[in-house]
């Protein structure tokens, strides 16, 4: 059982102890325009995640804006907990902070600060998008494509997607594995529906991941929910890999524009 809570957790930024396919970091992925920028200084995002029913974890989301090393950045901050009888059973704290490019939203730096029973790591990886490279702690540079984004901040990268009709497709560098992996984001219907007690108008996106036939497979059906409006706010997160049903659900919001209305 420890081993299934492991996985959900992972699950939610990572897609990674699925059982996916990599395909070489050398393969090229097209340009695709952006939509405007949904990252706002100020937001705070708390989710539940649940497996098969039971709420096992807590996830939070969190963007700021500062400087580092003289240079402007967002400082999008991804942190995971277990909760309950999954605490009992393995205890997490894990946080991953994205230092992103005000003006690519690629990430230069990522700080990566893992809990995970006895055992604690810190590590850092340094993007060059320029020369497509990322560099974990002091290891050899590793190639990766053009427009490479990380798995701790891939959730912003979702909902930054284009959502052009034929998808769009996103490349992210898995630390884990040294590996690139490609996803494509289609977009789907729109309904609405209600969390926590609120109704929201919501779009679906469907993640689909490259297999090892190069082809993009719906076999998780990793599906993201993102509010209909220029937040795109991810209300609801669901995955269905062989152990069990993934829920991941928005409990509470909170944004600068939230602050200024009150």
């Amino acid at each position: 059982m420890k081993k299934y809570f492991i996985v959900l957790l992972v699950l939610v930024f990572t897609f990674g102890l699925l059982p996916i396919y990599f395909v070489s970091a050398n393969n090229k992925v097209e340009d695709v325009k952006k939509a405007s920028s949904v990252i706002q200084t100020g937001e705070k995002l708390n989710y539940a995640i649940k497996w098969n029913g039971l709420t096992a974890a807590k996830m939070s989301l969190q963007t700021d804006k500062t400087t580092k090393d003289n240079k402007t950045f967002y400082r999008l901050e991804l942190k995971l907990a277990t909760i309950g009888l999954a605490r009992d059973i393995f205890q997490m704290n894990n946080s991953y902070t994205a230092f992103v490019d005000a003006t690519t939203e690629l990430p230069r730096i990522v700080e990566r600060s893992l809990s995970q029973g006895t055992k604690t790591e810190q590590s850092a990886l340094i993007y060059d998008q320029e020369k497509h490279t990322v560099t974990i702690a002091n290891e050899k540079p590793i190639d990766i494509v053009p427009n490479t984004h990380d798995l701790s901040s891939i959730l912003w990268a979702i909902r930054s997607a284009s959502l052009k009709p034929e998808g769009e497709k996103i490349a992210i560098f898995n630390s884990g594995d040294k590996k690139t992996l490609f996803s494509q984001i289609e977009i789907g219907k729109r309904e609405e529906i209600t969390l926590a007690k609120k109704n929201s108008y919501v779009r679906e996106l469907a993640v689909k991941i490259q297999d090892q036939e190069k082809v993009f497979s719906d076999k998780y059906v990793i599906r993201v929910w993102v509010t209909d409006d220029e937040r795109r706010v991810p209300v609801l997160i669901t995955a269905q890999p062989s152990f069990g049903k993934i829920k991941i659900e928005l409990l509470d919001s909170e944004s600068e524009e939230d602050n200024y209305e009150k």
